[in-house]
């Protein structure tokens, strides 16, 4: 059987989908397929598709008509046939060592789950070039690997090598079907919940493009409808684990999550405080609010906004997002 699976779903992503497989066809370990997910592109992804599976028999490209990223996913799943399985977005890229490290970690440790390193930006210098056999990896807790899945530290599909028996492929997302924030999350939980061993490797291994205009980088309204999708399932898992505060930490990072996409979308300041007022309700509504241990775990700039938030203060709300980016871009610099 092959040891990996390398699923890159893929909707009207023309501009860098070849950066993607490229990066993954000159992996220099060999023992992978990739399952390419045409999400009903009407651009030239499919062209470029074709091109790429002509040249290469490791590639098998499956078209749809457009469902979203998560069935899309599913459908990759479902065409998977390796041990192990990574996803890798179309506008991003791994490392040509990637599967080469995860193997070695796989072989060592027998790892379920093998998180690796995300690192901003694309650019040929990172892909290529790097000393194999030199990059080790370290035994992760279960329960800590839980903690950090619950409270959205590793909530990515992306970045990590799954073992593809742990991950419940039969079951039907079908009900999730149009969801955009919260899927990869969603569906990370029963993974999580089925895992016996996690490893970490430090090491940025998968470059992510930063994408305005990606579907989770603008808000919308309906991105709640979302959440409020994601936490009960949230909330049911952080009890079966024993990690309730942990699951209601996660809840308050998400509304965090939303109020940063929405102050940094170019939105209308009437529009703005409108879905502000949506996104009050609606933590209101969580029934949590006053949890002072859940609360006190989050940032003290997330705890300022998470208060921001309720009292539907729009001006407080804009200046520490803001703030807090321009921290992060200087911080960014000095590195």
């Amino acid at each position: 059987m092959t040891r990996f699976s390398v699923i890159v779903p893929v909707y009207n992503g023309e501009a860098y989908l070849s950066e993607c497989l490229d990066s993954v066809v000159s992996q220099a370990f060999q023992d992978y397929e990739i399952v390419v997910v045409d999400d009903g592109s009407t651009d030239n992804t499919a062209s470029i598709c074709r091109l790429y599976s002509s040249r290469d028999a490791r590639i098998r490209v499956v078209s749809q008509s457009n469902q979203g990223l998560l069935i899309a996913r599913r459908i990759g799943l479902l065409e998977s046939k390796g041990d192990y399985v990574l996803f890798v977005d179309s506008d991003d890229c791994i490392r040509v060592d990637t599967l080469q490290v995860c193997s070695d970690a796989i072989d060592e440790h027998g790892f379920d789950i093998v998180v690796f390193g995300m690192i901003r930006g694309v650019s040929r210098s990172c892909i290529g070039g790097i000393a194999l056999g030199q990059i080790k990896a370290s035994a992760c807790g279960i329960d800590r690997f839980r903690c950090g899945v619950l409270r959205g530290k590793t909530n990515s599909l992306c970045g990590k090598a799954i073992r593809r028996s742990i991950i419940d492929i039969s079951v039907s997302y079908e009900d999730y079907r149009g969801m955009m924030h919260g899927e990869d999350l969603l569906q990370l939980l029963p993974i999580a919940d089925c895992a016996k061993k996690c490893g970490y490797i430090a090491e940025g291994l998968y470059l992510y493009r930063v994408n305005d205009q990606s579907s989770t980088a603008c808000y919308k309204d309906s991105q709640l409808d979302d959440l409020e999708t994601l936490f009960p399932r949230l909330i049911e898992y952080g009890q079966k684990w024993g990690h309730l505060i942990d699951a209601q930490v996660g809840i308050f990072v998400q509304y965090v999550t939303l109020a940063k996409i929405l102050y940094l979308s170019k939105n209308n300041r009437k529009k703005r405080a409108d879905s502000l007022g949506k996104m009050s309700e609606s933590l209101v509504n969580q029934r949590f609010n006053g949890n002072t241990e859940a609360l006190s775990a989050l940032r003290i700039d997330n705890r300022l906004l998470i208060g921001a938030i309720l009292r539907k203060r729009d001006s407080l709300c804009f200046v520490i997002v803001r703030v807090v980016k321009w921290v992060k871009q200087i911080r960014r610099l000095r590195r």
